[in-house]
């Protein structure tokens, strides 16, 4: 019965994670699945919450690994910014929260980059769609310590060619 919570509790979580996930969420809007899209994301939140809790020692490239190829799989977009294994890294430390009893802090951490993401959502206009030019109105809700949100993504950050789409990253060498 425990693990049945648990596996519920961390659903929840994943689905937090994913509703903040910059690139999945543009994914979403610019992707190819229509109206089986929240499908498409509902079985990924399935999928990489029974993979995490049915492996007690999973590596966060494992799941990244499953991140990448889901989204070029359901979506056809490649992602280059390392969300996925930021967002990978982030679900293996709240699931060993959750299984350790602390799922309260996760929620708490989660509830600030709701509120983030919200705050940063209302500042950028939102544009009508074109075909020719994927437009975005997400801000991504990541933040770390410092409190740098240069994972955002623009337009310029995206690239559209024969129904495939790739995230860029921001950091240019």
């Amino acid at each position: 019965m425990a693990n049945v919570k648990l596996m519920n509790d961390f659903r929840e979580v994943v689905g937090t994670v994913f509703d903040s996930w910059t690139a999945l969420q543009l994914a979403i809007a610019n992707g190819p699945g229509g109206l089986k899209s929240q499908e498409m994301v509902s079985d990924m939140i399935n999928s990489v919450t029974q993979l995490i809790c049915a492996n007690e020692n999973i590596d966060s490239y494992e799941v990244a690994d499953l991140l990448h190829d889901m989204m070029d799989e359901n979506f056809q977009t490649i992602c280059e910014d390392d969300s996925p294994e930021e967002v990978g890294s982030a679900l293996c430390q709240y699931f060993l929260k959750c299984r350790s009893g602390e799922k309260h802090l996760v929620d708490l951490e989660l509830s600030n980059v709701k509120k983030l993401s919200t705050a940063s959502s209302q500042r950028i206009p939102s544009q009508s769609a074109s075909k020719e030019e994927p437009t975005t109105s997400l801000a991504n809700g990541d933040s770390d310590d410092e409190g740098d949100s240069n994972s955002s993504v623009n337009e310029e950050d995206m690239e559209v060619d024969s129904g495939w789409t790739t995230v860029k990253s921001k950091r240019r060498t």
